[in-house]
């Protein structure tokens, strides 16, 4: 059990070293402008996982979008990750279930960690 917990806690301090050493919003600048109505809102999945939007206003200038952004997104998609993966394991009362709905409402997430590894694969 020791060393499933010590690799869990390497793995989020590794992604999130990698994501803030690499990504700027510019990088991603693409990908939240052509989904932009999406990532202004709660997105609410069958099963009960909410994430929170990454941006609070869709009328908003993305040069203005503060890097903490960047933050907001990290999070999201460990959210996304943990909600899938404790899914089989029933840790969590919120979780992401496998229909139809739900993998079109991650599409958008697909296409923005997509960009963010390929911009990863670039700068190593």
């Amino acid at each position: 059990m020791r060393k499933y917990i010590f690799i869990f806690f390497n793995f989020f301090k590794y992604f999130d070293a990698l994501i803030s050493e690499h990504i700027t919003i510019s990088d991603i600048k693409l990908e939240l402008q052509s989904n932009m109505a999406y990532y202004c809102k709660n997105i609410e999945f069958e099963g009960g996982f909410v994430i929170e939007p990454i941006i609070k206003n869709e009328n908003v200038d993305l040069d203005s979008i503060p890097e903490n952004t960047i933050k907001v997104i990290k999070e999201n998609i460990v959210g996304i990750r943990n909600s899938l993966v404790h899914l089989r394991e029933s840790r969590e009362n919120k979780v992401i279930l496998p229909t139809a709905k739900n993998d079109d409402l991650l599409i958008p997430y697909l296409y923005l960690i997509r960009r963010m590894c390929e911009k990863i694969i670039i700068d190593r």
